[in-house]
């Protein structure tokens, strides 16, 4: 195997001189000297590279601290490749022990380091490239890989220049950072993982390898390869081919012959390939027989030159399984049913769960009925269509007439309803086949195919709501928090709305405008779900592709006008003058929302999700289910988070990237498997063959693991050039064009939510849509999480952040725009039938304030812990959102940026006021308590404190309601019938005699006795709220003050919300650096039933003792005693009657602390401060310190 390697080598350097003009300098190498430098090492190989085929091999190390990060090779410095070394993530806390490979060819892709670059250390990377596939290598095993899009190969980046190390680095600048190179060799084909292990393992046992490494160079292998890379694909069984001829590139046109043998030499196929371009990469599908198990290879002929490629065909266990798949309509939708057209048999209108489809003459619907059982605008149902769905065809003349015929509805199954339609317009014959399913969802194919050549300027479908039904508009792209667009359409003129090339939406002033915004060229302009409708209902298109179409890209192929009443959706699917000899297809989908019934009134906040594990770990991996065999969980990041209840009942769900399998393709269990079809499913393409690995995958996590249900993570539509994926394709012209795959996962979501179902009570199924409610796929999942996306600063915020710098924006800060106010009515809204969550809050009372105006509280407390008693998450619950045209409550005073929303059941309304504004305000509001189902006599109620608000009964309204700037008031309305809302009786204090006054506060106001200490990335996040004082961020940030005095106990009430990953809400008394006291509540995630009460001390560094608690409640009273002899640690839920937590000795604790501290210390860090993960709020009220 080493000799072959040797035969290989077309370029060497041992270093074993330094060249004219090189800074860097000889020391000991891995085999005689090597080049040392604190820049980097650069040669040109245009004349050395091979292109077709071949591999780049070196050994560096670094001689300064790596761990935080090197460069390690760039191709053109780094124009066309790169390969480094990150470290650990500066985003991603999660991901360690990774680097970014990235090519011209691919863009980025993860590099993973087992066991990290470290310093001081020879280690051996390798790049190979054969055909159209890149991979790298660390230490013998596998680093990263992927494959040029649409098939680019290597050969047509016009390598000029290889560099080891950063060709960027001034070496003066940093002196220390010396990596030294050794053994550079470059191969004119690509190795083999086998090849590559072989070669470090012989390296590090020394031997005749050394030999070798000295003795290569005398006679430089040729370099005039081709390269050649096969991969069977599954799903449809067809062999794929890539080849790289670019040697062959002064010949215009060459001949290929395919020849592909099993491995007794017998002829599987044969292909002729005439008049191929060598200049462009080659790729074509071979359909073959379903192949039996074993090796095969593909003999590649051309221009008198052959070479050969292997592969592997394995029968996979979860091939070809019907884990899901089912012809019933599943939980919780209902049979489908078509109207009986008698005695003609069946009509034209078929009902699913909560509408009705009524198709025409194409086969297009021409009516569809929507029903929301729970409306805030309007009617329950209401029919959604302006007019019939329509297909518009433009001669170079004028319009063409299209007719058709009655459309032919066959119930398939309770599941499905097949649909056919025929028509015809002048030359051109038309015919749709579709299905409908029982979620309402309607999969069509148009064909419009020319009898003779026709000449025509526009093809379009056109889709039209009443324009009081289009209020919103949502296009989801490629990618998460960005490629998108959420409209508020109400009170536009007539014209165009949108349009799929300026296509992003941004705040204007108190508007909206549309940008253009760079995308993938590979997919054009096209938006793979679109979505127009209102707060209760709308009308969703999904689709993969431009496939069949006949676009000038530089035009819109999708777009959204007003005109005459109407908001009509078209799609263009000829949007360019043509003369048509080749039938225009499309394969489109229309559904109509809400697509699922919710639990009525507030009884969604009910259903529970119980609990997880397995965070942002692979699918599978070597010994994944052990644990669970053996009767236990996992050590490590198994089910950590779950209810009581679940854990009596032995539920969870666990984490799932829906972009990625993660499986290493070198798990020594699962690996071959993955690299046998990596060409097929990329990173995680749901194809069928995946989509099969996937369902027999949850079927062992069930089956083994007690797996209930799912969360998926990245659920955005992600689009693909792989060629052997069967989704892109090639045009005429030879140009590569991407597709999304949403109807693949359409199917995936489909039998995960159907097999889950087979095996029990219905699953909990949650999805992270972060701006992308593509309602198609994502349907079957019972919850949304939204979150993670950030906002739309105004300009004005955006100038000051440039002016001043990083800033800190609350909740408000971030959404409050029409642009904000549109997203989160659309992501968080009851048009879609799924329950709405979100994930992150940026300051408490500014989240509240924003996200109780959508119905979610977010784990909302009452500040004094008194519960208002309103029973929001009952079914009787009706909700009342501020855009509602009943307008219940109505804002007199306070000015616009006041927003107010009502609840009401019977008897009694709960009222939200959400002050958006940067001041406080005095709010008054009018009251339609007849609206509110409320007598005359109603009395109002403050719903945090209990105490009694003005209201003046006979004009019906609240006056002078003082609300603070980006926060919120409660209030609760009952009627004379029923009780008010009691008031908590005060926390028992020491009586003021025992008290030490300078060191108690009720944070009326802030002394200037705290000094604020924080990180400079979470300056500016501490501040009083309500005679409470609030840290809001990560954790890190403290306020400190003087306290030398012993013998006392000090004692503070915490309230928090959010997660805290390094520390949390924390009472510390401080001596000095590492010796300290604290108690903590509500912090420390993660941590098996949430976060709890944690008592800590630490003398010179040493640990002298933790004790946890119980979980944290909203509102927890801790204590510190300092005692003669001990310090002991207190909690207690009412401030009368303590638990004591941990008693430690005071030894290096001894006299007394110089600072008491509040705040979300992190632990080590000096007075705790330090840059957190978590992302939170927390209160501090009621300081008392005495003696007790």
């Amino acid at each position: 195997m080493l000799a072959g390697l040797r035969d290989s080598v077309c370029f060497s350097e041992s270093f074993e001189a330094v060249r004219d003009g090189d800074i860097g300098t000889l020391t000991e190498g891995l085999v005689g000297k090597a080049y040392a430098t604190a820049g980097s090492y650069t040669i040109d190989v245009a004349t050395v590279l091979p292109q077709g085929a071949g591999a780049i091999g070196w050994w560096a190390r670094h001689d300064f601290d790596s761990t935080a990060g090197a460069s390690l090779l760039s191709l053109n410095r780094g124009s066309a490749l790169y390969l480094n070394f990150i470290g650990t993530s500066s985003s991603d806390y999660r991901h360690t022990e990774i680097g970014q490979f990235w090519c011209r060819l691919f863009g980025a892709e993860f590099a993973r380091y087992p066991g990290t670059v470290k310093p001081q250390t020879w280690h051996h990377f390798v790049l190979t490239w054969e055909g159209d596939e890149m991979t790298a290598y660390f230490d013998g095993g596998l680093c990263s890989s992927a494959r040029g899009r649409g098939g680019a190969t290597f050969s047509s980046m016009g390598v000029k220049t290889l560099t080891l190390g950063n060709p960027y680095v001034d070496p003066a600048k940093a002196p220390d950072r010396v990596t030294r190179f050794d053994e550079l060799r470059i191969y004119n084909r690509a190795l083999t993982a086998a090849e590559v292990r072989a070669y470090v393992m012989a390296f590090r046992q020394g031997g005749a390898v050394r030999e070798m490494a000295v003795a290569v160079g005398a006679a430089p292998a040729a370099r005039d390869t081709l390269g050649l890379r096969a991969a069977y694909r599954l799903s449809d069984s067809t062999i794929q081919v890539y080849g790289d001829l670019a040697i062959l590139a002064a010949q215009e046109r060459v001949e290929v012959r395919l020849r592909v043998a099993d491995d007794k030499g017998e002829t599987i196929c044969e292909q002729h390939c005439p008049g191929v371009a060598p200049q462009t990469p080659f790729h074509v599908s071979l359909p073959v027989p379903p192949l039996a198990d074993g090796g095969y290879t593909v003999d590649l002929g051309v221009a008198g030159r052959t070479v050969r490629a292997s592969f592997d065909r394995r029968r996979e266990e979860w091939e070809d399984n019907r884990l899901g798949v089912t012809d019933k309509a599943i939980s919780p939708w209902t049979p489908l049913t078509v109207a009986r057209k008698w005695p003609l048999g069946a009509g034209r209108t078929a009902a699913c769960w909560g509408r009705e489809y009524t198709f025409g003459d194409l086969g297009l619907p021409e009516a569809i009925r929507s029903t929301q059982p729970e409306p805030t605008r309007g009617e329950a149902t209401v029919d959604l269509l302006a007019g019939p769905v329509s297909l518009r065809i433009e001669g170079l003349a004028g319009p063409i007439k299209v007719s058709g015929k009655t459309p032919r509805l066959r119930q398939e199954s309770e599941a499905s309803v097949g649909v056919v339609a025929e028509g015809k317009a002048g030359a051109l014959r038309i015919r749709t086949t579709g299905t409908l399913e029982y979620d309402g969802f309607y999969t069509f194919t148009v064909r419009v195919e020319p009898r003779q050549p026709v000449e025509v300027r526009s093809i379009r479908l056109e889709v039209a709501l009443p324009d009081h039904l289009a209020c919103l508009f949502n296009a989801s792209g490629e990618g998460m928090r960005g490629n998108k667009a959420f409209l508020d359409l109400e009170g536009l003129p007539d014209g165009v709305l949108w349009d799929s090339i300026e296509s992003n939406v941004v705040n204007d002033g108190a508007g909206q405008k549309r940008v253009r915004v760079r995308r993938d060229e590979d997919i054009g302009n096209f938006y793979p779900h679109l979505w127009l409708g209102d707060d209760d209902r709308g009308l969703a298109f999904m689709g993969d592709s431009t496939r069949g179409w006949v676009l000038d890209e530089g035009r819109p192929c999708q777009d959204l006008i007003r005109e005459a009443g109407r908001t009509v959706l078209r799609l263009h699917l000829v949007n360019t003058a043509v003369t048509l000899h080749d039938p225009v297809e499309a394969v489109l989908s229309l559904q109509a929302t809400p697509v699922r019934p919710r639990p009525a009134g507030g009884s969604w906040r009910n259903v529970e999700w119980y609990g997880w594990g397995h965070f942002d770990e692979a699918v599978l991996w070597h010994n994944c289910f052990q644990p669970y065999k053996d009767g236990g969980l996992p050590a490590k990041n198994g089910p950590w988070y779950r209810t009581p209840e679940a854990k009596e009942r032995n539920l969870w769900w666990r984490y799932f990237c829906f972009q990625t399998h993660r499986v290493s393709v070198e798990d020594p269990e699962y690996g071959d498997a993955i690299r046998r079809h990596a060409d097929e499913w990329g990173a995680g393409l749901h194809v069928p063959s995946h989509r099969d690995y996937l369902l027999w995958a949850y079927r062992q996590w069930h089956d083994i693991a007690s797996l209930d249900g799912i969360y998926y993570d990245n659920t955005y539509a992600s689009p693909t050039t792989a060629l052997g994926s069967g989704l892109a394709w090639r045009d005429a012209s030879g140009k590569v064009h991407g597709s999304f795959n949403t109807f693949g996962d359409r199917e995936l979501m489909k039998r995960v939510r159907s097999y889950f179902l087979e095996q029990g009570p219905a699953p909990v199924l949650k999805v992270h849509i972060t701006d992308a409610p593509i309602v198609g796929y994502l349907g079957f999942a019972d919850f949304w999480l939204d979150g993670e996306n950030g906002g739309y600063l105004t300009a004005a915020q955006e100038q000051r952040a440039a002016r001043e710098g990083n800033q800190v924006w609350d909740f408000v800060d971030r959404w409050y725009s029409r642009t904000g106010l549109t997203n989160l009515r659309i992501t968080l809204g009851r048009q879609w039938g799924t329950i709405p969550q979100y994930l992150y809050a940026w300051g408490a009372e500014p989240t509240q304030a924003m996200l109780g105006m959508f119905d979610l509280d977010n784990g909302l407390w009452r500040m004094n812990g008194v519960a208002d008693g309103f029973g929001l998450a009952e079914a009787d619950v009706e909700f009342i959102p501020y855009w509602s045209p009943r307008r219940p409550v109505v804002v007199t005073a306070g000015g616009p940026d006041v927003f107010a929303t009502a609840w009401r059941r019977p008897g009694r309304a709960r009222i939200l006021l959400s002050n958006l504004s940067a001041e406080r305000r005095w709010v008054s509001a009018r009251l339609d308590l007849a609206g509110l189902g409320l007598p005359a006599d109603a009395a109002a109620v403050d719903g945090q404190s209990g105490e009694p608000i003005e209201y003046a009964s006979r004009e019906g309204e609240l006056r002078g309601v003082l609300v603070n700037a980006h926060g919120y008031r409660v209030v609760v309305l009952p009627s004379s019938a029923v009780a008010a809302v009691p008031v908590a009786p005060p926390a028992p204090v020491l009586p003021p005699e025992a008290r030490i006054a300078r060191l108690c506060d009720d944070f009326a106001s802030l002394s200037p006795e705290w000094q604020p200490k924080a990180p400079p990335d979470n300056a500016g996040r501490v501040g009083l709220w309500d005679r409470m004082l609030s840290f809001s961020g990560a954790e890190g940030q403290v306020v400190t003050r003087a306290f030398n005095e012993d013998n006392c106990s000090a004692q503070v009430r915490i309230m928090s919300q959010g997660g805290y990953w390094d520390g949390g809400p924390s009472l510390m008394l401080y001596w000095r650096k590492d010796s300290y006291a604290m108690v903590t509540a509500g912090g420390r995630l993660p941590m098996p039933d949430g976060p709890k009460i944690q008592a800590t001390a630490v003398a010179g560094g040493k640990r002298l003792g933790t004790q946890v608690g119980p979980a944290a409640g909203a509102a927890t009273w801790v204590k510190i005693r300092l005692l003669p002899e001990a310090i002991a640690f207190s909690y207690s839920t009412d401030a009368q009657s303590w638990i004591e937590l941990n008693r430690l000795p005071r030894r290096g604790l001894e006299g007394a602390p110089s600072l008491l501290l509040l705040g979300t210390p992190m632990p080590g860090a000096e007075f705790g401060v330090g840059k957190g993960r978590g992302d939170g709020t927390a209160f501090f009220a009621d300081l008392v310190t005495g003696r007790e």
